[in-house]
């Protein structure tokens, strides 16, 4: 019962890790790179913004 219950914290876990890695990849696909002081990959990370 507790190996099953690390499991499944560990899935959880897992499966944020990958919708982060999602998030970023999609900011990333989108980012101008260019010298703009407003940078969308940042203000999402902060907490500010949402991803289209």
């Amino acid at each position: 019962a507790i190996a099953e219950a690390k499991l499944a914290e560990i899935d959880r876990k897992l499966a944020e890790l990958a919708g982060l890695r999602d998030m970023l990849r999609h900011l990333a696909d989108h980012c101008n790179g260019d010298d703009r002081p407003d940078c969308p990959i940042i203000d999402r990370l902060a907490g500010h913004g949402t991803v289209q």
